[in-house]
């Protein structure tokens, strides 16, 4: 749900009555309600900055709107509050309405097993925070749940299953798992299922963040699984602990022979965390393939795309 001190903020500058009526796909609500669960108010989509340049004859909006690039730009970086604060107009209770885009669903990996703890599910939430036009900035559902939520409150959830990212059959097969910040989640996950299951093949964790002290999320676990002989091997990079800053993708070259070994003994390879570093890591598997195997990077691509076809190749990227 929406900030209620976002939804009075915008109340208040477009001059409406949060109690007027107003009518969505599946029926009449009260605006306020509208604004508070049912539309989006902290994804700026470019098509609302578009309509509202209409709406509020800005000239500047208008000359903005020409310029997809510093359009998109524009509206990465704001809320719907700044766009009517910096560029003041009026609209009816319905046409706001119609204005919003849908409030979205966000999707975040399973961080916890039933098999382990079978009446919970653990998510891994980092607060989006960031400061636009001088004003804080929150995530509209990271703040939801690491600012607002009571706790016992309930919340609206749906479970969406993802085939294309999850364990092998067989609990002798080698895991690879690849992650960046949040995209730890499904490996602790993996590694608490297969610790119920008895599994006995190795794991490799290679994982990246920004800091050591502060970012080095489930280090308890991890040293748990090491403990247990479960997890035989970590790889970290903090990218922010020294001048040059070193991320998943410099582990994978500086360990490619022992990486390649793995995937040569029938390793199964994930990778989770942002597009841009499932890209990054995308190319430096398809380099390390290449010096290790000495064939041609279209040699290696083809190598990677087999690996995917027959599923020893997982990626969730967001």
């Amino acid at each position: 749900r929406n900030d209620p001190v976002l939804v009075d903020a915008i109340l208040t500058r477009l001059q409406l009555d949060g109690d007027s009526p107003v009518t969505l796909a599946n029926g009449d609500l009260a605006l306020r309600e509208a604004l508070s669960e049912r539309l989006e108010l902290t994804q700026l989509h470019p098509n609302v900055v578009k309509a509202w340049a209409e709406q509020s004859g800005s000239d500047a909006l208008a000359d903005l709107s020409a310029d997809g690039a510093r359009l998109r730009g524009y509206a990465g970086s704001r809320h719907f509050i700044d766009l009517i604060a910096g560029h003041p107009g009026r609209l009816e209770p319905s046409a706001l309405a119609g204005l919003l885009q849908p409030l979205r669903p966000r999707l975040y990996s399973i961080a916890s097993s039933q098999a382990e703890i079978p009446d919970e599910v653990h998510l891994t939430v980092s607060l989006l925070r960031y400061t636009a036009d001088g004003r804080e900035r929150l995530g509209g559902a990271s703040g939801f749940l690491a600012r607002r939520l009571r706790e016992d409150e309930s919340i609206r959830v749906a479970v969406t299953e993802n085939p294309g990212f999850r364990l092998p059959p067989d609990d002798d097969t080698p895991l690879i798992l690849i992650g960046a910040g949040t995209g730890i989640a499904p490996f602790r996950a993996f590694l608490q299922e297969r610790a119920a299951r008895g599994a006995r093949g190795r794991h490799w964790l290679i994982f990246g963040n920004r800091h050591y002290r502060r970012d080095f999320l489930y280090q308890l676990d991890w040293q748990a699984h090491r403990r247990a002989g479960r997890l035989e091997r970590v790889s970290v990079a903090f990218s922010r602990d020294q001048n040059d800053k070193r991320y998943v993708q410099h582990r994978l070259r500086e360990e490619g022979r022992d990486l390649h070994t793995w995937l040569q003994e029938g390793a199964h390879l994930y990778v989770c965390g942002a597009t841009a570093m499932g890209r990054a890591v995308h190319e430096t598997l398809r380099d390390v393939i290449a010096h290790e195997r000495g064939i041609d990077h279209a040699s290696a691509d083809d190598a990677l795309d087999t690996l995917r076809q027959d599923g020893r190749y997982q990626r969730d990227l967001y």
